[in-house]
């Protein structure tokens, strides 16, 4: 196994998650989450390099955010992310709800 190189802790998550690539749009899952990135469940293929934009609800409202990334690994059971600009500390307890508590 290689060294863990991610600058968070991940947090496990199972929130529905809206993606564009390209042209088209798609609905899948966080498996999960950290600040810096994102693993969607997914059954797409899609290239690593490619660009994405995402649309997180937020658990505490009707809201939601959007995070640009990277899709920088991908495979049969979905990608990972890395987010061109990290996301805040309330965001994420947003997102994750009461899973953290």
């Amino acid at each position: 196994m290689g060294k863990e190189r991610r600058q968070a802790d991940r947090h496990a998550c199972n929130q529905e998650v809206g993606y564009a690539i390209q042209d088209a749009s798609f609905i899948d899952y966080i498996q999960d989450i950290n600040a810096w990135g994102v693993f969607i469940q997914s059954e797409q293929q899609v290239p690593i390099g490619e660009s994405i934009l995402l649309t997180i609800p937020l658990l505490c409202n009707e809201t939601s955010i959007k995070v640009v990334g990277e899709v920088v690994w991908s495979g049969p059971e979905g990608m990972g992310v890395r987010f061109d600009m990290g996301i805040g500390a309330t965001a994420m307890q947003s997102i994750l709800g009461d899973s953290e508590r």
